[in-house]
């Protein structure tokens, strides 16, 4: 008695063109697994490659286009910890680096070309905000509308706890520093000035630069007198205040 095999209903009427097709499907589709696992290693370079061809610059582009012009920052043989600080109310950015002996040093200040919103805290999308607190910088942007952009990583999450816990499902996002002179939350500084400061976080290495965001200087003045202001803004208020303390007041800009 010969043994019987069981046959998918759906298979019995398959030719064998058919099934050659199918078993070739098959193995141009494992093909392709084998090639995506042996790009993953070489990921960054290919999507160098790819924005390349899309006629978008890298950052590595952008740092060789600018250091010619920049010799005293691309000559720059090592970095510390860096740290921006942004007052609102003063419209200014500076930049600080620590040295070995972990002092702060005012390496470069730039004011503000625009502003928006009122002194406080962001709390929604769309309110013109430019946010208060402690942030880091999340990447740089070679393609920006506004010449070059830093990103910051807000809303953090003590941003995102609050906002939740209040109901605003909308914090906001997409907070930059960035070129040109307009801005409805970012922070612009002009196309000289963020040239400056992108060259240096590319070649310092951006992903451990600290950015407070004050609302003023709080060593020297009171916080604003806001109207109904959130009960967790005194401790958002006192963490500023802490990193603005370690820094030394009176400080003059010194090329890097």
């Amino acid at each position: 008695m010969g043994v019987e095999y069981f046959r998918h209903p759906d298979l019995l009427a398959e030719t064998p063109q058919e099934m050659k097709a199918r078993t070739m499907g098959w193995c141009c589709f494992g093909l392709l697994v084998i090639g995506i696992a042996m790009l993953v290693p070489f990921r960054h370079r290919l999507l160098g490659v790819i924005t390349r061809l899309k006629g978008r610059k890298t950052v590595t582009e952008v740092v060789q286009t600018l250091s010619p012009s920049y010799p005293e920052i691309a000559g720059k043989k090592s970095w510390g910890r860096l740290r921006m600080v942004a007052y609102k109310q003063e419209q200014m950015l500076e930049l600080w680096e620590q040295d070995e002996q972990e002092t702060w040093h005012l390496r470069k200040s730039w004011p503000f070309t625009g502003f928006s919103g009122e002194l406080g805290p962001k709390l929604r999308e769309g309110d013109r905000q430019i946010p208060e607190g402690v942030y880091w910088v999340l990447s740089l942007n070679p393609n920006s509308r506004y010449h070059l952009s830093v990103e910051l990583d807000y809303p953090n999450a003590f941003d995102r706890k609050w906002a939740e816990h209040e109901g605003r499902f909308s914090p906001g996002s997409d907070i930059f520093i960035h070129g040109k002179a307009v801005t409805v939350g970012c922070i612009p500084i002009g196309d000289s000035a963020i040239e400056e400061l992108f060259l240096i976080l590319a070649l310092a290495g951006f992903e451990n630069t600290e950015v407070v965001l004050a609302p003023n200087d709080l060593r020297q003045h009171p916080p604003p007198d806001l109207k109904d202001p959130p009960r967790w803004l005194g401790e958002k208020y006192a963490r500023i205040t802490s990193r603005l303390l370690e820094l030394p007041e009176g400080a003059s800009g010194e090329t890097p």
